[in-house]
């Protein structure tokens, strides 16, 4: 269910907005002006324990945003949390992802703690988090990430211009952890490296 409402002089109409799916809730409140194009809203939402369908399903998941500034370019922050979240096979015991915008740029810092990946070894991951850092340039259309955990770590720049361009390193700093899956006495560290 879904109710939604906008009243006020142009420069200045109230936005209010309620929805509900199941358990689900989210809500937003704040100001539009249609006349200057900018506008100003606070959009939070939380759902308790479900599974949407077979495979997909969390303990509790929690989303708080603010955008503020011009249709075009608004500027912003929010904050996404997931306890205990499963999917595909795997699960995580905690996501959390923060994301700032501003002036065209968008920063996302996010983390993923106990991760536990379907296989013969789904511990592997889960002694220690993975993080995510990223910033997207969207007037330059450019993208560099660093991802990073003890037992990998991945870096990336990608130019989306007219001819796009971009590279991406993938360091395993002991190969022991993988071979010992496969049951292979083997030792060693290894970099891939992939330019287009």
């Amino acid at each position: 269910t879904v109710a939604a409402s906008l009243e006020g002089p142009r420069a200045a109409e109230t936005a209010k907005f309620s929805l509900a799916a199941g358990p689900l809730e989210a809500a937003g409140q704040g100001t539009i002006d249609l006349t200057g194009k900018n506008l100003d809203l606070d959009i939070g939402a939380t759902a308790p324990r479900m599974v949407p369908r077979p495979g997909l399903g969390w303990q509790s998941a929690r989303l708080d945003a603010h955008l503020h500034g011009p249709f075009a370019g608004p500027s912003g922050s929010g904050r996404l949390a997931i306890e205990e979240l499963t999917a595909g096979g795997g699960s995580v015991g905690e996501v959390t992802a923060d994301i700032d915008a501003a002036n065209g740029a968008i920063r996302l810092t996010a983390a993923a703690t106990g991760l536990r990946l379907p296989g013969p070894s789904p511990e592997l991951f889960a002694a220690a988090p993975i993080q995510l850092h990223a910033r997207a340039d969207i007037v330059h259309r450019s993208v560099n990430f660093t991802l990073s955990h003890p037992l990998l770590a991945a870096a990336g720049d990608i130019d989306a211009a007219d001819k796009p361009t971009g590279s991406v390193t993938l360091t395993v700093p002991s190969l022991t952890p993988y071979a010992a899956i496969a049951g292979l006495d083997l030792q060693g560290h290894a970099t891939a490296t992939t330019k287009f």
